[in-house]
């Protein structure tokens, strides 16, 4: 009967093991490196999307203004020139 003694790897066993791998400071430093830089990403594409929805919503409120002022001044210039029609021109 196998006792759980047995299955623990001792000594050279860890050492031989192609499993075994050592951690040092600089691994850490690079895996730090990586998720701030991959959490920095998604952070910077969030606020970007964010500042041009807003740049777009500003343009098309603009360009809409922009719009309704042409249609008035069309509206107007209409307007004025049929005001300036007299009877016998007006078919």
């Amino acid at each position: 009967m196998a006792s759980i003694n047995d299955r623990v790897p001792h000594g050279n066993e860890i050492r031989r093991s192609p499993m075994h791998m050592m951690v040092t400071a600089a691994d850490q430093q690079l895996g730090g490196l990586l998720m701030w830089v991959v959490g920095s990403l998604f952070l910077l594409v969030f606020v970007s999307s964010i500042l041009f929805l807003r740049w777009m919503f500003q343009q098309e409120k603009e360009q809409q203004e922009r719009e309704q002022i042409h249609d008035h001044e069309i509206g107007l210039a209409f307007r004025l020139r049929g005001s300036n029609r007299t009877s016998e021109e007006v078919p």
